[in-house]
């Protein structure tokens, strides 16, 4: 067996034809198949393998050449051009090609003898060099791709939000990318080879705890596989900070505890008022009870209010932490409050009533919205009873889906205000259908009918996000009824406040006359942006401009035209500026463009471009055509050097300055030589300040000289 699936390309030099030919007979006596090209004279064999350098598997060399160069000079040009070919020489004596092998010219050698014995050693070298070579190529190209495969997982893990790091089995940290230092706190120089603690146990999500250098408490939740890493088992850990969500989940926690001890408590007193009511027969002591009620009802009032108010406010102000705990403080205390009533209540002591007693019967429910039900039942029976119990109210129209898949097609197509599901069906439950409402977007309101002795599931259902639950044995025709008015009066009312929530949020960012966002969020914006490039190491332009003459033209055609002057601007900024840009108005006619991910070469040609559609398109008021231009600046991060944010807007404001004092209607990129602005003169008017030799509005500025 020869190992070769293919004949051997051999290039042979040598001038010698009966040697070629024994050299050919050797191989063909190994069974060793090959393709041999000879050359008599090293030069040329020298010029082919430059040609193409994988034409040939190996090459045999021999030392003394009678037609021209010699062996010896080939393997040294080989050897000096790198030629990957690799080179046997048939050596005139031991000791040369023992030489020429240790300085690497050649791969091996064999003594060239005048009997020709080293024919029979020929074929064996050649077969074992040419494999060695293979190996090593092949080695060569897993080692490259293996490198080429970390240098684009370090890439990747770069720009990874969560920390990574690799650990060895040893504990020792072996890579750690810019998100983990963070968490952990450490610079990259100390991270690498110290030891990390917690365990690193592949397919389990554990949370661990540490301190950062300021006393800061950090919990991450850590996820880790095992890997393979540089031959070695190790151990990739991603590491998400998830602190605040575990305050905001201990808050949550506290005032659910509250509430259900809260709720806990009013089942417990309205259930011995109940039993008192029940036993109630005479009037006077059924007016006293009422007065009672009345009173209590009053003082519940307040602390209830205070309840409610800082639920809402809670989840208004989730993303504040301090907030959310100083509204947990206030629940806590209402609660308390709120106890101390019901035991109040509890302690009322009333007499014993006739066994003749009667309850008051059930008063009258009215039913007078329409409402799409979708009610999700298996069960034939229980379906018929609650198409009983609202077939006397025609306002409420049902829609059946016997399952969990029908349900989610219904939800899709259909446009319902309530959905009454049975707790679990054969293919999923309502904590599957709270979910997909959640991600869905869906805000259709879900009441979930539970089984008898299911409470531990029904408080869970209203944790997710069930708007009322009621047991199976108690769905009769008031408390039903009941349940469906009150949930779509609540889901009414969610709506109302989402929409005035949601109207605030847009008055409090948003600038009512050109539709941009306003200072307030500029400010937070330009922080986040810069904050990011900073991190990410991308770039970012900010652009600030102002209308040329502007108090001009509120001077000549009275400010409703500067108005819609400025509303126009704004609607052609809004329709120019990509969907990953920001916009604002910054004051009066001056506003600013936050450009992510562009450089100010890219700024400037686009801000030129914005500059020559308001320059080229007049406003029309009626009377007269207006012509509008602008001046810009142009600042860059991180191409001016700014520091921080504060430095990033001095600088735009300095080339806009310069704009303006180079002839406006033009943009002007920052550099370090442009003067500052002087102060005083930014109190003048524009026609005081610089006198513009090409004024967008010859007629306005004539005026106002």
């Amino acid at each position: 067996m020869n190992g070769f699936d293919e004949a051997l390309r051999i290039l042979l030099v040598e001038d010698n034809r009966q040697d070629f030919i024994s050299i050919r007979r050797a191989l063909e006596k190994r069974r060793i198949p090959s393709r041999i090209t000879l050359f008599d004279n090293s030069n040329q064999a020298l010029d082919r393998l430059l040609v193409d350098a994988g034409a040939f598997d190996i090459a045999v060399i021999t030392q003394r050449l009678n037609n021209g160069g010699s062996g010896l000079d080939l393997c040294h040009r080989l050897f000096e051009k790198e030629h990957p070919v690799p080179r046997i020489l048939l050596a005139e004596n031991e000791d040369l090609g023992h030489q020429l092998k240790k300085m690497h010219f050649i791969n091996e050698y064999l003594t060239k003898d005048e009997n020709r014995k080293y024919l029979g050693v020929l074929p064996m070298i050649i077969s074992e060099v040419v494999s060695q070579y293979r190996e090593k190529r092949l080695q060569d190209q897993q080692k490259r791709a293996v490198q080429a495969i970390e240098n684009r997982f370090r890439t990747v893990l770069a720009h990874v939000a969560d920390g990574i790091i690799i650990v060895d089995t040893a504990k020792k940290i072996r890579l750690a990318n810019r998100a983990a230092r963070e968490i952990l706190d450490r610079e990259k120089e100390k991270l690498i080879g110290e030891t990390f603690d917690p365990p690193t146990i592949p397919g389990q999500t554990s949370e661990i705890e540490f301190y950062k250098k300021s006393g800061k408490r950090v919990i991450a939740e850590m996820r880790a596989v095992e890997i393979e890493w540089w031959g070695e088992t190790a151990y990739l850990a991603s590491l998400r900070d998830i602190t605040y969500r575990k305050q905001m989940s201990d808050a949550l926690k506290t005032a659910n505890k509250i509430r259900n001890q809260i709720i806990s408590e009013l089942k417990k007193a309205n259930s011995k008022v109940l039993e008192q009511q029940k036993a109630v027969i005479e009037e006077e002591r059924l007016k006293v009870l009422l007065q009672i009620a009345g009173a209590t009802a009053h003082e519940l009032n307040q602390p209830l209010t205070v309840l409610l108010g800082s639920i809402e406010l809670m989840g208004i102000n989730r993303d504040d932490p301090e907030k959310v705990l100083s509204y947990v403080d206030r629940i806590e205390k209402a609660g308390k409050r709120i106890s101390n009533i019901v035991k109040q209540i509890q302690t009322i002591q009333y007499d014993d009533a006739s066994p003749g007693g009667t309850a008051n019967p059930d008063y009258q429910i009215r039913f007078d919205q329409e409402a799409e039900i979708l009610v999700v039942e298996e069960s034939d029976a229980d379906y018929e009873k609650l198409r009983d119990i609202l077939s006397p109210y025609p306002n409420a129209r049902l829609n059946r889906a016997r399952n969990m898949s029908r349900a989610l097609g219904k939800i899709t197509t259909g446009n319902y205000d309530l959905i009454l599901s049975e707790y679990l069906v054969s293919d999923g439950n309502a904590m599957d259908l709270l979910q997909y409402l959640r991600e869905g977007n869906h805000s259709i309101p879900l009441v979930v009918i539970t089984g008898q002795g299911d409470e531990m599931i029904a408080s869970q259902l209203i944790q997710s996000g069930a708007f009322d639950y009621i047991p199976k044995n108690r769905v009769s025709d008031a408390p039903l009824i009941r349940i469906i008015l009150n949930t779509l009066e609540k889901a009414r009312l969610k709506k109302e406040i989402r929409k005035v929530h949601q109207r605030m949020a847009e008055m409090s960012v948003m600038d009512e006359l050109t539709g941009l966002y306003n200072i307030r969020y500029f400010k937070s914006a330009i922080n986040q942006e810069m904050a990011r490039a900073k991190r990410y190491g991308t770039e970012l332009v900010l652009c600030m401009f102002d209308l040329d003459h502007f108090k001009a033209v509120n001077d000549t055609y009275g400010h409703p035209v500067g108005d819609k002057i400025l509303s126009r601007i704004g609607r052609m900024l809004r329709e120019w500026i990509r969907r990953s840009d920001v916009a604002c108005r910054y004051g009066g006619e001056e506003f600013v463009i936050i450009l992510p991910h562009t450089d100010m070469e890219n700024g400037r040609i686009m801000s030129d471009r914005f500059r020559k559609s308001v320059a080229l398109d007049p406003f029309d008021c009626g009377s007269a055509k207006i012509p509008v231009s602008i001046s810009m600046g142009i600042a860059g991060y991180p191409e001016t050097n700014a520091k921080n944010v504060k430095e990033l807007i001095d600088q735009a404001d300095q080339a806009l300055y310069q704009a303006k004092a180079n002839g406006r209607n033009r943009v002007v990129l920052y550099h370090p030589d442009i003067p500052k602005e002087n102060k005083e003169n930014k109190k003048l008017s524009a026609f005081d300040a610089i006198d513009d030799p090409e004024p967008a509005n010859p007629d306005l500025t004539k005026k106002n000289q």
